[in-house]
């Protein structure tokens, strides 16, 4: 079991603060310990596609001058290993199940799943 987050990210460190003690459970700070990109094909696998794991509103995206829409599953992949924060967070992984991002939902069940 793997929760991937930002450290500088006040969400993360907020929905970390809501998950059950689980001494299985390994905290990994993606800016710190970035991806490999064997790692994010795994979790590109778990999730469908390359895209559903983009973070869309990333402040890197205007920096790079590329445009968060209509990018192609390459064009995701080479972006998930390029930098972290183009990954949507946070991200939790147990076994073959895999829940990513903030909502409100993804948040209980991500609860539901530790407890």
């Amino acid at each position: 079991m793997e929760f991937l987050y930002l450290s500088t990210c006040s969400t993360c460190k907020r929905i970390m603060q809501l998950l059950p003690k689980h001494k299985d459970l390994n905290f990994r700070d993606v800016k710190v310990n970035p991806l490999s990109l064997e790692e994010v094909r795994q979790l590109a696998a778990l999730a469908g596609s390359f895209t559903a794991l983009i973070n869309k509103r990333s402040q890197q995206f205007k920096i790079s001058g590329i445009s968060s829409k209509d990018l192609s599953e390459a064009q995701s992949e080479q972006l998930l290993v390029t930098h972290y924060s183009y990954l949507a967070r946070p991200i939790l992984v147990i076994d073959s199940h895999i829940y990513i991002g903030n909502s409100s939902s993804t948040v209980a069940a991500m609860v539901n799943k530790l407890t």
